[in-house]
């Protein structure tokens, strides 16, 4: 988590949640995306060879101040620029959950034209 940018206080606070315990068994995958992307750019000719529509979603900065935010901001955007059919969109959201009633119009928006 403080690789993807989150600050100690927010890596406090996810360990405080009730979501944490249930969590703990996948986390290991967390140390291979880690690895995989060893801090540097998207896989330019892996990303460029898709061809399937692809949505890239994060949540509007609500704070300056969060830089997991910025850092998931950047990397969708990265991601976004290198595949070829990518819509990307950013959705109001307070924390990490977005409320369904924002995200159910953009999810059948995309779906509704995906077939375009």
């Amino acid at each position: 988590m403080g690789v993807a940018g989150l600050p100690q206080a927010a890596i406090a606070e996810a360990r405080s949640s009730p979501y944490w315990t249930p969590l703990l068994p996948i986390a290991h995958t967390l140390a291979y995306d880690a690895a995989c992307l060893n801090d540097g750019p998207p896989p330019r000719t892996r990303l460029s060879s898709i061809s399937q529509p692809v949505l890239l979603i994060t949540r509007a900065e609500q704070d300056a101040a969060l830089s997991d935010v910025a850092f998931f901001t950047a990397a969708a955007d990265a991601v976004a620029r290198l595949i070829r059919n990518a819509e990307r969109i950013t959705v109001p959201a307070p924390s990490h959950v977005v409320d369904p009633e924002t995200l159910a119009p953009v999810l059948t928006n995309f779906f509704g034209s995906a077939g375009r």
